[in-house]
C-alpha cells in the first residue's frame, strides 16, 4: 500500500525507480538484502532438515533404533 503523499511524488513503478536510482544511487535498491538473505537460507535449512527427517521417517519407519524397543525377546533372555 502506498501513503497519499507517495500518490503525488511518484507517476508508476518506473517513475519511483528512475528517481531513487537518479538521487540515492543504485545501492539503494539493495538496502536490507543481507538480512532477508539471512532469513531465507535459515528457514529453508530448517524446512529441508524437517523434510528430510520426516521423509526418511516415512520411507524407513523401522531403523535400527526402533528395532531395538520392539524385539519381541524378553528383558532377561
Amino acid at each position: 500500500m502506498q501513503s497519499l503523499e507517495a500518490r503525488t511524488q511518484y507517476r508508476n513503478a518506473f517513475h519511483c525507480a528512475a528517481r531513487i536510482f537518479a538521487e540515492e544511487g543504485v545501492l539503494r535498491f539493495w538496502r536490507g538484502a543481507t538480512p532477508r538473505l539471512a532469513r531465507l537460507v535459515l528457514s529453508g535449512g530448517i524446512v529441508f532438515t524437517v523434510y528430510e527427517k520426516g521423509a526418511s521417517r516415512a520411507l524407513f519407519p523401522f531403523t535400527p533404533s526402533l528395532l531395538g524397543s520392539l524385539s519381541l525377546a524378553g528383558p532377561f533372555d
